[in-house]
């Protein structure tokens, strides 16, 4: 029997490896959870964007800037700014597999479930672990989208699963991709669908040298109002 594809997607973060130690955080306040945040993009964020020409910090403010701007929502702009969250753990975690040169495997659930231990809302939290989905949705519908990717993003593509499919999946395949027959149909069927893809625009886009967005300062407020308060 298939499993539906919501009851898939909402597995996605929890079902993750567990963290490693040094990345917990259940017990913290708002405020220090958006410290260690904060912390950790000045850690490595000043690293090189996978080949681009700006840094982790400008391309994460970058796309949050464009999320901002688009209207979809506080959630969709903090998770525009941290979606590769999952990367910037890796540096800190020597275990962390490769996809070659190109980041961390699996950052988008790493991520997702990290900032599910700090306490954001289940949405920030899914639009994070599924970011990646945007890309492969679109190579799948799109004739020459994955032409236009750079070598990075094809390399990272084939370590993401490639593009969706259009087969019937097994129930063991469902459940660990989160999608039950026609993989892209189901996609369009879904809740996020539409900000998981406007999330893979803003990543393409959020790219331009010298360009001056707000500050990470600027979204402290906003991302302390989304954290659940932890448990006395």
């Amino acid at each position: 029997m298939l499993v539906s594809a919501r009851v898939a997607v909402r597995r996605l973060v929890p079902s993750m490896r567990p963290l490693p130690r040094s990345f917990s955080a259940f017990g913290s306040t708002s405020s220090a959870s958006v410290d260690r945040i904060f912390q950790l993009f000045q850690k490595h964020g000043c690293g090189d964007y996978i080949g681009e020409e700006i840094s982790q910090l400008e391309h994460a403010l970058q796309a949050a800037d464009l999320a901002q701007r688009s209207g979809l929502g506080q959630e969709a702009t903090i998770a525009a700014l941290l979606h590769d969250v999952g990367h910037l753990l890796g540096m800190d975690d020597p275990s962390s597999a490769r996809m070659e040169d190109c980041g961390v495997v699996d950052h988008e659930k790493l991520g997702g479930q990290w900032l599910q231990s700090l306490g954001f809302s289940q949405k920030v939290c899914d639009l994070v672990a599924r970011h990646v989905d945007g890309k492969r949705y679109l190579c799948a519908v799109r004739k020459d989208y994955h032409k236009t990717l750079s070598e990075a993003s094809k390399t990272t593509l084939r370590h993401q699963g490639g593009p969706m499919t259009a087969e019937v999946n097994t129930a063991e395949v469902c459940v660990a991709k989160g999608y039950g027959m026609e993989e892209a149909n189901a996609f369009e069927k879904e809740e996020l669908h539409k900000i998981i893809v406007a999330m893979r625009h803003w990543d393409e886009a959020a790219k331009v040298k010298g360009k001056e967005v707000p500050s990470l300062e600027t979204y402290r407020e906003l991302i302390e109002k989304n954290l659940i308060p932890s448990p006395a």
